[in-house]
């Protein structure tokens, strides 16, 4: 609020109530508007995923399966990705060669819409696995037994599916810590405490890498299996019927 001539305060004015409010919507549209911008990413997971489904199980209730049980944990780790960046304030600037990509050309770059899509196009690989290998397992649990209810079905995609997600996380968090074994060793050697390793930014950025891919692989795991059953099972209570 300004004053007037005597000294007293002047209540504020409709113009500026309205230019108060332009921070408040500032701040909402610099929170929404990277989804907009990391979209493409998000597309291309899609369509690499429904080719490579399909250049491995061909067009099947196994390839479909598949296919949607991979975009359920896409769009689960994208969603992991997009909150966890913006509460851990995280924006991607400590992405190797964002410096020099940003000082060094007229590029201009939104670190933390690059660093979402890294993210979950890295752990789109893990996810396809994931999904076609519960998917096949389901597949051929019905083929040998046909007459199977649908809990049955769904534990034993539930069972393929937590042995994988162990062993797929490791391989995130196994992948991860490669890349970063000679900055560990110098840190080793340098004596730094455990603690100020984990809050440097780079360090944190890839234990995030990781937490967000399994977030997507523990998302998959049931709804890959709940569509399986589904697929395999379109009809079941039609087939009772006629049982009895």
């Amino acid at each position: 609020m300004g004053e007037n001539e005597n000294g007293k305060d002047e209540a504020p004015t409709e113009k500026q109530a309205e230019l108060a409010d332009v921070p408040r919507h500032a701040d909402f549209l610099r929170l929404a508007l990277p989804a907009a911008r990391w979209m493409a990413s998000f597309v291309t997971v899609i369509v690499l995923t429904v080719l490579i489904d399909v250049l491995v199980a061909g067009f099947s209730r196994r390839c479909l399966t598949a296919i949607l049980g991979s975009v359920a944990g896409t769009v689960v780790t994208c969603l992991s990705a997009w909150g966890l960046t913006i509460l851990l304030k995280l924006d991607g600037g400590d992405l190797p060669y964002v410096v020099p990509l940003l000082s060094q050309s007229a590029m201009q770059v939104d670190t933390r819409s690059l660093y979402i899509g890294m993210m979950f196009l890295a752990n789109s690989g893990a996810l396809m696995d994931l999904s076609m290998d519960i998917s096949v397992s389901m597949e051929e649990v019905h083929r040998h037994k046909p007459d199977i209810s649908r809990r049955a079905l769904m534990k034993s995609g539930l069972l393929v599916g937590r042995s994988v997600l162990g062993t797929m996380t490791t391989t995130l968090m196994l992948a991860y810590s490669g890349n970063c074994l000679s900055m560990l060793m110098y840190f080793a050697g340098q004596g730094t405490p455990l603690m100020d390793i984990i809050n440097l930014k780079y360090v944190a950025s890839q234990l995030l890498n990781t937490l967000v891919g399994s977030f997507g692989l523990a998302a998959a795991t049931p709804l890959t299996a709940l569509i399986a059953t589904g697929m395999y099972l379109q009809k079941p209570k039609t087939a009772e019927l006629r049982a009895g």
